[in-house]
């Protein structure tokens, strides 16, 4: 799924008639506004809405999106990664080992630095 098509399934399941005006991170202003944006399923952001389920789609919440080889992380480590089967998991990558390139480009739809856990101190 694109960005896009994103933006046009959370605005048409509030409007039925959304035509697709809504700006690149799904707002759209408020003039003209045959619903109530103060309901509780809208962000507001001065004189523009758009749905909460869009909350984070500037950046995808952190995920990097695997679309073509340039898009795989460029340092060796762990990454959290989603699969094309939906699963979310941890996994290793290194751009001098040909077979787990290979697997992230077959496999994972997406990634992101893990985060860095410390131990307890007490």
């Amino acid at each position: 799924m694109t960005k896009q098509e994103k933006i046009n399934i959370a605005w048409s399941e509030i409007d039925s008639e959304f035509y697709g005006l809504a700006s690149e991170e799904g707002w759209r202003r408020n003039s003209g506004v045959k619903y109530d944006t103060w309901d509780g399923r809208f962000q507001v952001n001065n004189m523009f809405h758009r749905p909460k389920s869009l909350e984070g789609i500037e950046n995808n919440k952190g995920w990097i999106k695997i679309n073509s080889e340039s898009d795989l992380p460029k340092e060796i480590g762990n990454y959290d990664i989603f699969t094309k089967e939906n699963e979310l998991s941890v996994g290793f990558y290194s751009e001098e080992n040909n077979p787990i390139k290979k697997y992230w480009i077959d496999n994972i739809t997406h990634w992101q630095p893990s985060l860095k856990r410390e131990i307890p101190l007490y």
